[in-house]
């Protein structure tokens, strides 16, 4: 039975003697501010039926991450009172307020809904009209037995439906809702029966929750606290009822820590293990482990609190068989607990003893219990983080059977969660011992290596494929495994190309890659031709960011450098992509910045580099020039080029711009002139250069206002001008109403470009702009709207407090242990 996710329906024959269990465990909720990205139409502009509400232009949308629907509700909230977004909260209430549903017919449907889930539907369905009075029922104080039924049949309804919970909490209006959190904060009959009615309604809302937040005052909060921290029934529903309002805000948390104060914790502390109620243990444990989450004070508080008895009891239940959510929940305690303290993680290793590290060790590879063997796999490489004494007794803990079963854990593709920890961990046990490295791979054996480096070339779970090249890189170090690699990554080459283009895993590979060809012109050209193969998919950008980096590492290194250039030149690829490739790794190199004699040897020494067999040298060796050229910061041999295609110039200037020190103050002046003097280019790609200037050069805002009125006299050479009042148009064609939305685009291109650069003030004074030139006829107001839009949407905007991944201090910690390891 799972604990978390099922709601026990309630049964009125039973009540007294089963315990009612609540769904706890909410689903993540983001909440996005979603504008329209659509531009305001424009069949307002035109007359004719052929008109520019056909086209739309291309916004840049910024999104809020908003996780939290209410994250700046105040810890201290004397006279806190009920939002008023509750007035607006019902879908379809019945008008009859004060009408209560028949207790007759209440009994029997209760009754009906604890007999399926199939029967339980019928009975929402009957009610869907009707639910305020099942709702004006639960709060009949008067009418305690009446009330309890109508609370327990709410429940029943709501069981595992998130619709269902969101249309009986809809029915709550303000009145309903004070009068529920008055029977859950006030002893009484329905006190127990209430709080879990609201612990169900708020589990998996941010929304729901938020409402309660703002119902509830200080004595409210004290009388929930007060029931989770006591021995009676209504503990349980308390405890996840706090965890739920804890869900997605800080400051939630540190009102609800503040009113726990020492002893309401610790009592939870002691509910841990000491209930005989696996559910009860389950809730005070997802409360812990709530709180603990995202501030190191409390996380510090609980840790001393536990004391060796405390350890002790969560260790215990994290290892007790038959109860696998208890255990993965305790298993995710220790983890938060140990998370940024050395000191807790040497105690809890002290703690374990070789008894229970066995018994940690046995959960972590068990894959019948994957969520508790990802969580122990978790626990374990946390203990053993920046701890190699640790690190040694856990390898020699895990023995050959245990190696076996992480590899298998690592290895197994129906898994990826708990592949993803079990990779973490060989990552930890590896790091700073050759003979670990050694032992592993020798554990691994052929299939295990074979299916290591198909997880890292597997771009379907990139958070398990970087994981996999990191830990291959960590034991390429090793020249005999690093020999043994290369035939198991060749015919998946191409594979871990498109893994590189997914953000996560793309220094991996990069670094990985480079590890194995460094210095070695046939594996590079090998991996140049697996990347030739997999383009269109993959990203230009990032196989330019690859060379350069490559160019950078190997420019220490003569021979290394060669071979790089030399296995550019042998791969199969066109002139044009040769240029661009040649370039990106020139430029890694750093040419620019050494001596002009350096620069023309190394020229000559590219040009002398043999073509592949079969090969017309000719226009490669051209294209070769003018990719040395561009990696010189040559842009004027760039444009002017009469035999590169634009996309490829484009290209080579990108490479030019990105140099951080290419484009200053003065240099990006001169390069906004000269790219807009230049005759014999098209409009097109003198815009798109620009933009390229724009984003990586030092603009200020006049240069930002030459270009608009440059691009507005360029408008006036055209039949039409996007300026012009649409009421004079009249009736036009598809090629001028394209040429108008064309212009469009180009000119709220130019905005997105300069946004690196824009301020608030430019923004507010721009958007003044704009309504004025509306105001004066000197815009259209449709298209006014569209960039007053748009200028809106890269406004600052206000970040919600968060919790910060807390995982990402420990990737932090790992990295720099394998950079230690490195040196």
């Amino acid at each position: 039975m799972n604990l978390l996710h099922t709601t026990v329906v309630i049964n009125p024959t039973l009540r007294q003697k089963a315990e009612r269990k609540i769904s706890t465990i909410p689903s993540p909720v983001v909440i996005q501010s979603s504008p329209a990205i659509r531009t305001p139409t424009h069949q307002s502009s035109l007359v004719s039926q052929r008109n520019l509400s056909s086209y739309s232009v291309r916004l840049v949308t910024v999104v809020s991450n908003e996780t939290k629907a209410s994250s700046s509700s105040s810890s201290s909230r004397p006279d806190r009172t009920i939002s008023s977004a509750r007035t607006s909260l019902s879908l379809s209430i019945n008008q009859n307020q004060s009408a209560q549903i028949n207790p007759v017919e209440l009994e029997n449907l209760l009754k009906r809904s604890c007999v399926s889930q199939e029967e339980r539907a019928v009975v929402y369905r009957e009610l869907k009209g009707r639910m305020s009075e099942v709702v004006n029922a639960a709060t009949a104080i008067t009418q305690p037995k009446v009330a309890r039924q109508a609370i327990e049949l709410l429940m029943n309804l709501a069981a595992n439906s998130e619709s269902r919970k969101a249309f009986i909490w809809a029915n709550f209006d303000v009145t309903e809702l004070t009068a529920i959190v008055k029977l859950a904060t006030t002893p009484g009959q329905l006190n127990a029966a209430s709080i879990a009615l609201l612990a169900n309604l708020t589990n998996g809302s941010v929304i729901r929750t938020s409402q309660l937040w703002e119902t509830l005052t200080k004595a409210n909060d004290a009388a929930i606290v007060a029931s989770a921290t006591t021995t009676k029934p209504q503990r349980t529903a308390a405890m996840a009822l706090l965890a739920n309002l804890m869900t997605g805000s800080e400051a939630r948390k540190a009102a609800i820590w503040a009113s726990l104060e020492m002893t309401g914790y610790t009592n939870i502390i002691t509910a841990v293990s000491t209930t005989g109620s696996p559910r009860t243990n389950l809730m005070a444990l997802r409360l812990l482990s709530t709180l603990a989450e995202g501030s190191t004070t409390r996380t510090a508080a609980l840790s001393a609190s536990l004391g060796v008895t405390g350890r002790a009891g969560v260790l215990a239940v994290a290892t007790t068989l038959g109860q696998p959510q208890v255990a993965a929940k305790a298993l995710h305690l220790l983890v938060v607990l140990s998370l940024k303290s050395l000191a807790m993680q040497a105690e809890l290793w002290a703690t374990l003893g070789m008894t229970g590290r066995a018994a940690v060790v046995a959960a972590a590879t068990n894959p019948e219990q994957p969520t508790v063997a990802k969580n122990a796999l978790r626990f374990l490489d946390r203990l053993t983080l920046r701890a190699n004494g640790v690190a040694a007794e856990l390898w020699a803990t895990l023995g050959a059977a245990g190696h076996a079963a992480v590899v298998a854990a690592v290895t197994n593709p129906t898994q990826p969660a708990m592949a993803y920890e079990a990779l973490q961990l060989l990552i930890s046990l590896a790091v700073n011992s050759d003979l670990r490295k050694t032992e592993l791979w020798a554990a691994l054996g052929d299939a295990g290596r074979e299916s290591l480096v198909h997880a890292a070339t597997t771009a379907g779970e990139p958070e398990v494929a970087n994981n996999a090249l990191e830990l291959l890189q960590l034991l390429n170090v090793n020249p005999h495994i690093n020999v043994a690699i290369w035939p198991l990554l060749q015919p998946r080459l191409a594979q871990l190309w498109v893994v590189a283009q997914q953000p996560i895993a793309f220094y991996s590979t990069t670094n990985f890659l480079f590890e194995q060809i460094r210095g070695d012109a046939q594996k590079i050209r090998q991996v140049l031709n697996a990347l030739n193969a997999a383009i269109p998919a993959i990203s230009m950008r990032r196989s330019i960011d690859t060379l350069r980096d490559w160019g950078e590492a190997a420019s220490r290194q003569e021979p290394h450098q060669l071979a790089l250039l030399t296995g550019i030149v042998q791969a199969n690829t066109t002139p044009q992509k040769m240029a661009v490739f040649t370039a990106a790794v020139m430029s890694g190199i750093n040419l620019l910045q050494r001596p002009l004699e350096d620069r023309e040897a190394l020229r000559d020494q590219l040009l002398a580099i043999p073509m592949a067999e079969g090969i017309d040298p000719g226009p490669y060796r051209q294209h070769m020039r003018l990719g040395f050229d561009a990696a010189c910061s040559n842009t004027a041999a760039v444009i002017e080029s009469q035999f590169l295609p634009a996309r490829e110039k484009l290209q080579l200037l990108e490479i030019i711009y990105s140099l951080g020190e290419f484009l200053s103050t003065q240099t990006t002046q001169e390069e906004l002139s000269k790219i807009r003097l230049i005759t014999n280019i098209s409009r097109d790609f003198k815009l798109q250069a620009i933009g390229l200037i724009l984003n990586h050069g030092q603009a200020i805002e006049i240069q930002f206002k030459e270009i608009l009125a440059w691009l507005k006299g360029e408008f006036k050479k055209d039949p039409h001008t996007v300026f012009t009042n649409p009421a004079t148009l009249g009736d036009i064609g598809d090629e001028a109403i394209y040429a108008l939305a064309e212009q469009r685009q180009q000119y709220l291109t130019l905005y997105q470009n300069f946004r690196p650069h824009m301020t608030c003030d430019f923004i507010q004074a721009e958007i003044a702009h704009i309504n004025l030139s509306v105001l004066e006829k000197e815009m259209p107001a449709d298209f006014g709207a569209t960039l007053i839009f748009q200028l809106r949407q890269f406004l600052p905007i206000a970040m919600i407090d968060s919790d910060s991944d807390s995982d990402s201090d420990v990737k932090d910690d790992r990295q720099y242990d394998r950079k230690s390891e490195s040196k």
